[in-house]
């Protein structure tokens, strides 16, 4: 593994690169929304922010911060899961 890899798994900086990366999606995608019609923001949102609960629960692992902020972003997580299922189950 790349030293550079290493070093921003190790001290979780890989995370912060993967939220700027959510975030700047989320950014696009409301951008998109707003522009077309027909086209629904919540539903990006409630994925993103499952996906961001887990990128914060890696991130607790990986700075050592104990079992509870762990089980703590994947409960978040799974909130977040069952609003953007329920979304699209509602949708079909």
């Amino acid at each position: 593994m790349p030293p550079v890899l290493a070093a921003l798994i190790d001290d979780g900086s890989i995370t912060l690169v993967a939220i700027a990366v959510l975030l700047v999606e989320l950014v696009f995608l409301w951008l998109a929304a707003r522009r077309r019609s027909g086209m629904r923001f919540a539903p990006y949102l409630a994925n993103g922010l499952s996906g961001l609960c887990l990128i914060l629960a890696l991130r607790a692992a990986l700075l050592d911060s104990g079992a509870g902020p762990v089980a703590l972003w994947l409960g978040l997580g799974l909130v977040a899961h069952v609003a953007d299922v329920v979304g699209r189950l509602r949708r079909s």
